[in-house]
């Protein structure tokens, strides 16, 4: 459902010439493309911690609510394609949550309802100080009770 909304959000709000949404799942693919009609976005299967794209070829990157659920070392390895496929001074967007988020009452109980690699992810501040490794400049950042929002520059 995200990669729906985010498309049409970034399309709504960004105005590009081409959207390439990725998930893993192809039936959430097929879900998209049969409720999304907008030329300019395509989806595709894709692993996001190895994208078959070419360096540089993205102005810029949206995660909405996705790195979360790749365990250690899979989205340290994701950040890494995302500083590879982005041109430079391109952007990356990222809206999603940490360990931290699930640490919570509601978070426990979301802990019941969802399968995610809880022994296996990072802390806020851990994916903070990697991003700044990997090589990004953090622009802004909101920290909100479970999720976090960063914009960074490559």
């Amino acid at each position: 459902m995200w990669k729906r909304l985010g498309a049409k959000i970034i399309f709504k709000h960004f105005s590009p010439k081409k959207i390439i949404a990725v998930d893993l799942d192809l039936r959430q693919i097929a879900l998209a493309r049969k409720n999304v009609q907008i030329k300019e976005i395509v989806f595709e299967e894709a692993n996001a911690a190895k994208l078959n794209y070419q360096d540089r070829s993205f102005d810029a990157v949206f995660d909405y609510g996705v790195i979360h659920h790749l365990p250690s070392p899979e989205w340290k390895k994701c950040l890494n394609e995302i500083y590879r496929v982005l041109k430079p001074e391109g952007k990356v967007f990222l809206y999603d949550l940490s360990i931290e988020s699930f640490n919570t009452i509601c978070g426990k109980i979301t802990r019941l309802l969802t399968v995610h690699p809880y022994n296996r992810m990072y802390k806020r501040g851990e994916f903070i100080k990697y991003l700044n490794l990997t090589g990004f400049k953090i622009i802004k950042k909101a920290d909100g009770l479970r999720h976090f929002t960063i914009v960074a520059k490559k």
